[in-house]
């Protein structure tokens, strides 16, 4: 039974060169631009703040709004490994069950191998998302051993998806 709930998480608001305004958290993981666990001290201190009762079982909430990586360059995904790792410490700090990571597509396509520009077979290309998926872990669990990862979708539609080998 779950006894609790999914909260979005947000780091320190900066403003970028192009004027707009971003922070580094719920819906920003899976990007390229890194999180740096310092942009969360303030969070932090809310969070530990808060007296959430009888709800025991609470989830640093991770979506796909902004979605800017390729599965297929290191640099890229270290970012995103990094971001998650950011995410599982500041969970662990907050005292959250874990994270609560919905993979739906709610910005770009990024599960779909059909959507990469590359040369690759669909057998080279899911090694690589295999190997993504481990590096994942290792940044997750580094910062989080006895994490809880609440999925509520996984992504099943044909053997062009990235998810099964991620």
């Amino acid at each position: 039974m779950l006894d609790g709930l999914v909260v979005r998480v947000y780091g320190k608001e900066e403003m970028l060169a192009d004027g707009k305004k971003w922070a580094p958290g719920t819906g920003n993981a899976w990007s390229i631009k890194a999180w740096k666990y310092e942009q969360f001290a303030e969070t932090i201190s809310r969070f530990k703040a808060l007296n959430f009762g009888r709800f025991t079982d609470n989830f640093f909430y991770m979506t796909t709004n902004s979605v800017d990586f390729n599965w297929l360059d290191d640099n890229d995904f270290a970012a995103v490994a990094n971001n998650f790792g950011v995410a599982a410490k500041v969970a662990k700090e907050i005292g959250l069950k874990g994270l609560g990571v919905d993979i739906e597509e709610y910005g770009r396509r990024f599960w779909n191998v059909n959507d990469l520009k590359t040369d690759k077979s669909y057998a080279e290309i899911a090694d690589v998302v295999f190997r993504r998926g481990q590096e994942w872990g290792r940044a997750v669990f580094k910062e989080y051993p006895d994490i809880i990862l609440f999925m509520p979708f996984c992504l099943t539609m044909d053997g062009a998806v990235l998810s099964r080998p991620f």
